[in-house]
Protein backbone atom coordinates (compact mmCIF):
# COMPACT_ATOMS: atom_id res chain seq x y z
CA UNK A 1 0.00 0.00 0.00
CA UNK A 2 1.29 3.49 -1.07
CA UNK A 3 0.71 6.71 0.27
CA UNK A 4 -0.61 10.02 -1.38
CA UNK A 5 2.66 12.33 -2.14
CA UNK A 6 0.84 14.62 -5.04
CA UNK A 7 -2.97 15.45 -5.56
CA UNK A 8 -3.09 18.41 -8.40
CA UNK A 9 -6.37 20.16 -9.03
CA UNK A 10 -7.47 22.91 -11.47
CA UNK A 11 -6.02 25.52 -9.66
CA UNK A 12 -4.60 23.62 -6.48
CA UNK A 13 -1.49 21.10 -6.34
CA UNK A 14 -0.60 19.46 -2.53
CA UNK A 15 2.10 17.59 -2.00
CA UNK A 16 2.84 14.84 0.94
CA UNK A 17 6.07 13.83 2.65
CA UNK A 18 5.43 10.70 5.53
CA UNK A 19 7.80 9.65 8.09
CA UNK A 20 8.56 5.89 8.83
CA UNK A 21 5.38 5.31 10.81
CA UNK A 22 3.31 6.66 8.32
CA UNK A 23 2.53 9.88 9.50
CA UNK A 24 2.47 13.34 7.42
CA UNK A 25 5.31 15.41 8.55
CA UNK A 26 5.69 17.80 5.26
CA UNK A 27 2.53 18.98 3.17
CA UNK A 28 2.95 21.58 0.57
CA UNK A 29 -0.05 23.15 -1.09
CA UNK A 30 0.50 25.76 -4.57
CA UNK A 31 -2.54 27.83 -5.16
CA UNK A 32 -1.67 29.84 -8.58
CA UNK A 33 1.34 31.92 -7.03
CA UNK A 34 0.88 31.41 -3.36
CA UNK A 35 2.46 28.24 -1.91
CA UNK A 36 2.01 27.58 2.13
CA UNK A 37 3.92 24.44 3.83
CA UNK A 38 3.09 22.82 7.19
CA UNK A 39 5.41 20.48 9.23
CA UNK A 40 4.97 18.13 11.85
CA UNK A 41 6.99 16.54 13.97
CA UNK A 42 6.76 13.48 16.18
CA UNK A 43 8.07 11.32 18.43
CA UNK A 44 8.91 7.24 18.54
CA UNK A 45 5.68 6.67 19.57
CA UNK A 46 3.87 8.65 16.94
CA UNK A 47 2.78 11.28 19.40
CA UNK A 48 3.18 14.85 17.32
CA UNK A 49 5.86 16.92 18.78
CA UNK A 50 5.06 20.28 17.11
CA UNK A 51 3.53 21.68 14.28
CA UNK A 52 4.94 24.91 11.95
CA UNK A 53 2.24 26.70 10.36
CA UNK A 54 3.12 28.65 7.18
CA UNK A 55 3.48 32.03 8.95
CA UNK A 56 6.68 30.16 10.59
CA UNK A 57 4.19 29.91 14.33
CA UNK A 58 5.30 26.60 15.62
CA UNK A 59 2.84 24.81 18.46
CA UNK A 60 4.97 22.53 20.66
CA UNK A 61 3.29 19.66 22.55
CA UNK A 62 4.20 18.28 25.56
CA UNK A 63 3.35 14.62 26.59
CA UNK A 64 2.85 13.39 30.73
CA UNK A 65 5.12 10.15 31.55
CA UNK A 66 1.85 8.29 30.81
CA UNK A 67 1.47 9.06 27.12
CA UNK A 68 -1.70 11.60 28.06
CA UNK A 69 -1.30 15.52 25.98
CA UNK A 70 -0.82 17.59 28.77
CA UNK A 71 -3.34 20.89 28.85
Amino acid sequence: MGFLTTLKSKNVISTYKYNSLGKVVFHMRKMGNRQFTLQTDYDPYGRMLSMTYPDAKKVEYRYYPSGALRG
